[in-house]
Protein backbone atom coordinates (compact mmCIF):
# COMPACT_ATOMS: atom_id res chain seq x y z
CA UNK A 1 0.00 0.00 0.00
CA UNK A 2 1.23 3.40 -0.91
CA UNK A 3 0.23 6.62 -0.12
CA UNK A 4 -2.07 7.70 2.76
CA UNK A 5 -2.76 4.92 4.74
CA UNK A 6 -6.22 3.20 4.61
CA UNK A 7 -7.49 2.77 8.65
CA UNK A 8 -10.74 0.80 7.08
CA UNK A 9 -8.62 -1.59 4.92
CA UNK A 10 -5.95 -2.24 7.46
CA UNK A 11 -8.63 -3.20 10.27
CA UNK A 12 -10.67 -5.14 7.69
CA UNK A 13 -7.07 -7.15 7.27
CA UNK A 14 -6.81 -7.39 10.59
CA UNK A 15 -9.69 -9.07 10.93
CA UNK A 16 -9.49 -11.78 8.23
CA UNK A 17 -5.90 -12.98 9.55
CA UNK A 18 -7.63 -13.15 12.98
CA UNK A 19 -10.51 -15.01 11.75
CA UNK A 20 -8.06 -17.24 9.56
CA UNK A 21 -6.89 -18.62 13.21
CA UNK A 22 -8.15 -18.58 16.15
CA UNK A 23 -5.70 -19.31 18.54
CA UNK A 24 -4.15 -16.31 17.06
CA UNK A 25 -7.39 -14.17 18.18
CA UNK A 26 -6.80 -15.66 22.34
CA UNK A 27 -3.36 -14.89 22.33
CA UNK A 28 -3.80 -11.45 21.22
CA UNK A 29 -7.12 -11.37 23.37
CA UNK A 30 -5.12 -12.45 26.14
CA UNK A 31 -1.94 -10.13 25.58
CA UNK A 32 -4.26 -7.12 25.32
CA UNK A 33 -6.57 -7.94 28.75
CA UNK A 34 -3.49 -8.30 30.42
CA UNK A 35 -2.73 -4.34 30.47
CA UNK A 36 -5.71 -3.50 29.54
CA UNK A 37 -7.64 -1.48 32.70
CA UNK A 38 -4.70 0.57 34.15
CA UNK A 39 -0.79 1.03 33.34
CA UNK A 40 0.04 0.10 37.03
CA UNK A 41 -1.47 -3.21 35.63
CA UNK A 42 0.90 -3.37 33.13
CA UNK A 43 3.93 -6.45 33.68
CA UNK A 44 6.34 -5.18 35.90
CA UNK A 45 8.25 -3.09 32.80
CA UNK A 46 11.75 -2.06 32.87
CA UNK A 47 12.24 1.74 33.04
CA UNK A 48 15.00 3.01 30.62
CA UNK A 49 18.18 3.41 32.63
CA UNK A 50 18.39 6.28 34.61
CA UNK A 51 21.46 6.29 37.03
CA UNK A 52 23.89 9.15 35.02
CA UNK A 53 20.70 11.15 34.55
CA UNK A 54 20.70 14.71 37.11
CA UNK A 55 17.00 14.60 36.97
CA UNK A 56 13.84 12.38 36.61
CA UNK A 57 11.88 12.02 32.87
CA UNK A 58 8.35 12.49 32.65
CA UNK A 59 8.46 10.46 29.62
CA UNK A 60 9.92 7.46 31.12
CA UNK A 61 6.97 6.87 32.07
CA UNK A 62 5.31 6.46 28.49
CA UNK A 63 8.81 4.90 26.99
CA UNK A 64 8.23 1.48 28.78
CA UNK A 65 5.75 0.58 26.19
CA UNK A 66 8.29 0.36 23.70
CA UNK A 67 9.08 -3.64 24.81
CA UNK A 68 5.21 -3.85 25.36
CA UNK A 69 4.63 -3.33 21.90
CA UNK A 70 7.66 -5.10 20.64
CA UNK A 71 7.00 -7.99 22.66
CA UNK A 72 3.30 -8.25 21.82
CA UNK A 73 4.33 -7.94 17.72
CA UNK A 74 6.78 -10.57 18.28
CA UNK A 75 4.17 -13.08 19.80
CA UNK A 76 2.00 -12.60 16.80
CA UNK A 77 4.49 -13.30 14.25
CA UNK A 78 5.45 -16.39 16.43
CA UNK A 79 1.89 -17.08 16.02
CA UNK A 80 1.11 -15.96 12.44
CA UNK A 81 3.99 -14.57 9.93
CA UNK A 82 1.74 -13.30 7.87
CA UNK A 83 1.71 -10.33 10.24
CA UNK A 84 5.18 -9.66 9.08
CA UNK A 85 3.99 -5.99 6.83
CA UNK A 86 5.04 -2.48 7.87
CA UNK A 87 0.74 -2.07 7.41
CA UNK A 88 0.11 -4.86 9.99
CA UNK A 89 2.86 -3.36 12.22
CA UNK A 90 1.34 0.52 12.24
CA UNK A 91 -2.07 -1.12 12.82
CA UNK A 92 -0.91 -2.97 15.65
CA UNK A 93 1.37 0.25 17.38
CA UNK A 94 -1.72 2.40 16.84
CA UNK A 95 -4.21 -0.16 18.64
CA UNK A 96 -1.65 -0.51 21.63
CA UNK A 97 -1.38 3.11 22.36
CA UNK A 98 -5.11 4.19 22.01
CA UNK A 99 -5.60 0.86 24.25
CA UNK A 100 -3.15 1.14 26.57
CA UNK A 101 -1.40 4.91 26.83
CA UNK A 102 -3.75 7.47 25.44
CA UNK A 103 -7.09 7.21 23.40
CA UNK A 104 -7.00 10.84 22.31
CA UNK A 105 -4.87 10.15 18.85
CA UNK A 106 -4.20 7.54 17.32
CA UNK A 107 -0.59 6.55 14.89
CA UNK A 108 -3.05 6.11 11.86
CA UNK A 109 -4.17 9.55 12.45
CA UNK A 110 -0.77 11.09 12.58
CA UNK A 111 0.26 9.16 9.46
CA UNK A 112 -3.26 10.17 7.73
CA UNK A 113 -2.20 13.56 8.41
CA UNK A 114 1.72 13.84 7.66
CA UNK A 115 2.08 11.08 4.86
CA UNK A 116 6.03 11.67 4.92
CA UNK A 117 5.84 10.13 8.09
CA UNK A 118 4.53 6.98 6.29
CA UNK A 119 6.33 7.34 3.59
CA UNK A 120 9.75 7.44 5.76
CA UNK A 121 8.51 4.03 7.20
CA UNK A 122 8.63 3.14 3.86
CA UNK A 123 11.99 4.02 2.78
CA UNK A 124 13.12 2.66 6.58
CA UNK A 125 11.81 -0.70 5.32
CA UNK A 126 14.66 -0.81 2.78
CA UNK A 127 17.89 -3.00 4.04
CA UNK A 128 19.62 -0.31 3.08
CA UNK A 129 18.52 2.35 4.86
CA UNK A 130 21.35 2.81 7.41
CA UNK A 131 22.07 5.55 10.18
CA UNK A 132 24.49 7.11 7.55
CA UNK A 133 21.30 7.49 5.71
CA UNK A 134 19.18 8.86 8.26
CA UNK A 135 22.55 11.67 9.36
CA UNK A 136 22.54 12.88 5.57
CA UNK A 137 18.32 12.84 5.83
CA UNK A 138 19.31 15.10 9.15
CA UNK A 139 21.69 17.05 7.22
CA UNK A 140 18.88 17.61 4.62
CA UNK A 141 16.30 18.39 6.41
CA UNK A 142 18.68 21.18 8.52
CA UNK A 143 20.07 22.84 5.54
CA UNK A 144 16.34 23.28 4.39
CA UNK A 145 15.36 24.90 7.39
CA UNK A 146 12.97 22.60 8.87
CA UNK A 147 14.80 21.90 12.21
CA UNK A 148 16.41 24.87 14.41
CA UNK A 149 20.45 24.70 15.08
CA UNK A 150 20.25 23.79 18.53
CA UNK A 151 17.96 20.77 17.54
CA UNK A 152 20.41 19.38 14.73
CA UNK A 153 22.90 19.62 17.37
CA UNK A 154 21.82 17.24 19.59
CA UNK A 155 20.00 14.83 17.21
CA UNK A 156 23.29 14.76 15.15
CA UNK A 157 24.95 13.81 18.22
CA UNK A 158 23.05 11.10 19.50
CA UNK A 159 23.38 9.85 15.53
CA UNK A 160 27.19 10.02 16.05
CA UNK A 161 26.91 7.94 18.75
CA UNK A 162 24.86 5.30 17.31
CA UNK A 163 26.70 5.42 14.29
CA UNK A 164 30.26 4.71 15.89
CA UNK A 165 28.46 2.42 18.61
CA UNK A 166 31.01 0.14 21.21
CA UNK A 167 28.53 -1.69 23.11
CA UNK A 168 25.09 -0.96 24.86
CA UNK A 169 26.43 0.57 28.17
CA UNK A 170 28.55 3.31 26.49
CA UNK A 171 25.71 4.37 23.96
CA UNK A 172 23.21 4.37 27.25
CA UNK A 173 25.46 6.39 28.86
CA UNK A 174 26.30 8.94 26.23
CA UNK A 175 22.61 9.66 25.14
CA UNK A 176 21.99 10.52 29.24
CA UNK A 177 25.27 12.90 29.30
CA UNK A 178 23.18 14.35 26.51
CA UNK A 179 20.45 14.23 28.12
CA UNK A 180 21.10 16.18 30.87
CA UNK A 181 22.48 19.12 28.89
CA UNK A 182 19.11 18.95 26.95
CA UNK A 183 17.40 19.42 30.36
CA UNK A 184 19.79 22.01 31.35
CA UNK A 185 19.89 24.03 27.87
CA UNK A 186 18.47 27.62 28.05
CA UNK A 187 18.47 28.31 24.26
CA UNK A 188 15.76 25.15 23.52
CA UNK A 189 12.30 26.13 23.39
CA UNK A 190 9.94 24.66 25.58
CA UNK A 191 8.44 22.28 22.21
CA UNK A 192 11.87 21.58 21.38
CA UNK A 193 12.95 20.64 24.43
CA UNK A 194 9.89 18.27 25.65
CA UNK A 195 10.69 16.84 21.94
CA UNK A 196 14.22 15.90 22.55
CA UNK A 197 13.49 15.02 26.20
CA UNK A 198 10.72 12.20 24.57
CA UNK A 199 13.39 10.96 22.17
CA UNK A 200 16.14 10.74 24.62
CA UNK A 201 13.83 8.60 27.01
CA UNK A 202 12.58 6.57 23.99
CA UNK A 203 16.03 6.13 22.89
CA UNK A 204 17.19 4.88 26.21
CA UNK A 205 14.60 2.63 26.47
CA UNK A 206 15.52 1.14 23.10
CA UNK A 207 18.90 0.46 24.00
CA UNK A 208 18.13 -1.23 27.26
CA UNK A 209 15.58 -3.52 25.95
CA UNK A 210 17.86 -4.64 22.81
CA UNK A 211 20.59 -4.68 25.85
CA UNK A 212 18.32 -7.33 27.51
CA UNK A 213 17.70 -9.71 23.96
CA UNK A 214 20.45 -12.17 24.68
CA UNK A 215 20.80 -12.18 20.47
CA UNK A 216 21.73 -8.32 20.41
CA UNK A 217 23.97 -7.73 23.54
CA UNK A 218 27.11 -9.52 22.09
CA UNK A 219 26.87 -7.43 19.33
CA UNK A 220 30.36 -5.68 18.53
CA UNK A 221 28.40 -3.54 16.14
CA UNK A 222 25.43 -1.66 16.30
CA UNK A 223 21.97 -3.87 15.83
CA UNK A 224 19.77 -3.17 12.62
CA UNK A 225 16.68 -2.42 14.25
CA UNK A 226 18.29 -0.20 17.40
CA UNK A 227 19.67 1.64 14.84
CA UNK A 228 16.25 2.89 13.05
CA UNK A 229 14.45 2.34 16.35
CA UNK A 230 16.67 5.42 18.01
CA UNK A 231 16.28 6.66 14.11
CA UNK A 232 12.56 6.68 14.37
CA UNK A 233 12.41 8.35 17.77
CA UNK A 234 14.18 11.47 16.21
CA UNK A 235 12.59 11.82 12.94
CA UNK A 236 8.74 11.62 14.90
CA UNK A 237 9.82 15.65 14.99
CA UNK A 238 10.92 16.67 11.95
CA UNK A 239 7.83 14.39 10.42
CA UNK A 240 5.26 15.91 12.44
CA UNK A 241 4.56 13.09 14.91
CA UNK A 242 5.12 14.57 18.14
CA UNK A 243 4.14 17.88 17.22
CA UNK A 244 0.63 17.23 15.54
CA UNK A 245 -0.08 15.19 18.83
CA UNK A 246 0.83 17.86 20.89
CA UNK A 247 -0.50 20.59 19.38
CA UNK A 248 -4.00 18.90 19.32
CA UNK A 249 -4.05 17.68 22.58
CA UNK A 250 -2.03 20.63 24.31
CA UNK A 251 -0.79 18.36 26.44
CA UNK A 252 3.49 17.40 24.95
CA UNK A 253 2.85 14.07 27.02
CA UNK A 254 0.47 12.66 24.17
CA UNK A 255 2.98 13.46 21.82
CA UNK A 256 5.52 11.69 23.47
CA UNK A 257 2.69 8.83 23.84
CA UNK A 258 2.62 9.02 19.84
CA UNK A 259 6.66 9.32 19.14
CA UNK A 260 6.61 5.94 21.53
CA UNK A 261 4.21 4.24 18.87
CA UNK A 262 5.93 5.41 15.85
CA UNK A 263 9.64 4.49 17.31
CA UNK A 264 8.00 1.02 17.64
CA UNK A 265 7.02 0.98 14.47
CA UNK A 266 10.66 2.04 13.25
CA UNK A 267 12.26 -1.05 15.66
CA UNK A 268 10.57 -3.74 14.36
CA UNK A 269 10.87 -3.03 10.43
CA UNK A 270 13.68 -5.71 9.19
CA UNK A 271 17.29 -4.41 8.50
Amino acid sequence: MTGLIQYTILRDKLKYLFMKNLFLLGAVGVMLLSCQDDLKELPDPELPETSVLSFINPYDTLSVHHGHIIDTYDSLLQINPEYWDLDSLITLSSDYIETNVDDQVTLIQILNTYPTAYNYLVRMNSSSFTIETAISDLDSTFFNGYIAPQVYDYVHEVFLEVRFFTDHQTLLNRISEIENRIYNDNVLSSDEKEYLLAASSLSRASVTYWDNIDNYASNTSTPGWLEKDIVGAYAGYSLGVFHWATMFTGNPLIGGAALVGFGACCSMIPS
